[in-house]
């Protein structure tokens, strides 16, 4: 008995080695990497969702994979779930040097940067990551996906927490045709994108909380600790209007009020 158990434990554990896979590929001149997620379940004869997952700023693909633990959503769904590596982005600020902003994509948003420094006002544009081609990327991880596996078209999703979340409204503005829904968590539409018309029809699911620390829910303010909070996107409301306009929503919203089954000052609605 002992025995057969420990085979099967192996058993499992290899499947789960097998099902997860770290890629590189070169894109625009640079090593680019990503975790692969292929589900036990996935046969060549049925055609797979694709998921990708974008970490948030300053964050790693390996801690957004393993925190969110997205693999029980690839077995219970059947879903090939990719979890990309943003690339570092740092800035050369007049007078005080490199700032290092750690991993972040190249969202569509640069912050207008005005404040004072030992009595001598700076003014500067920062725009974020702006020389990565983080949406030709994406899309090159899309085609060697499609190449290796048998991947339904019509479902190619992209979830984003924070600049993971922009970079998801990016991408579904450009790249509808190949997309069908985002679900953007604590991340709008970048300010450098407002003004642009969206390819085709995207499903857009928005979850922002009200009290967000990092970047504001009715201004899109991010805050740069002793540099002051800069606009960085569109605000919540405007970002749902957005796409309302664009799909053609109802203009009354359907308000659901969940349950406040915990003593911690949250609530939730959708």
């Amino acid at each position: 008995m002992k025995k057969a158990f420990t085979l099967f434990f192996l058993a499992i554990m290899a499947l789960s080695l097998n099902a997860q896979t770290t890629k590189t590929m070169t894109w625009d001149g640079v090593e680019r990497q990503y975790i692969e997620y292929v589900p036990t379940s996935y046969s060549a004869s049925q055609p797979a969702a694709v998921m990708f997952l974008l970490h948030g700023m300053g964050d790693t693909m390996n801690n957004m994979f393993q925190a969110t633990q997205i693999q029980n959503v690839a077995e219970e769904q059947g879903w090939i779930v990719l979890c990309p590596q943003a690339l570092d982005f740092s800035y050369e600020i007049p007078g005080l040097g490199s700032q290092d902003f750690g991993a972040c994509w190249n969202v569509g948003s640069t912050i207008n940067v005005d404040f004072s420094s030992m009595g001598f006002p700076l003014t500067f544009d920062v725009t974020v990551n702006e020389d990565a081609d983080d949406e030709g990327f994406l899309l090159a991880m899309l085609e060697a996906t499609k190449a290796e596996y048998n991947v339904d078209q019509d479902k190619v999703y992209f979830v984003g927490f924070s600049l993971g979340g922009f970079m998801s409204h990016r991408m579904a503005i450009n790249h509808g045709d190949v997309i069908n829904s985002i679900a953007a968590i604590s991340g709008v539409i970048g300010n450098n994108l407002t003004t642009l018309t969206p390819v085709d029809n995207v499903n857009v699911l928005q979850i922002f909380g009200t009290n967000d620390e990092i970047i504001s829910y009715d201004d899109a303010l991010i805050s740069l600790q002793s540099f002051g909070s800069y606009n960085i996107g569109l605000p919540v409301e405007q970002t749902v209007e957005f796409w309302r306009t664009f799909n053609q929503c109802d203009e009354e919203p359907i308000v659901e009020q969940y349950p406040d089954t915990y003593n911690d000052a949250l609530t939730f609605e959708m």
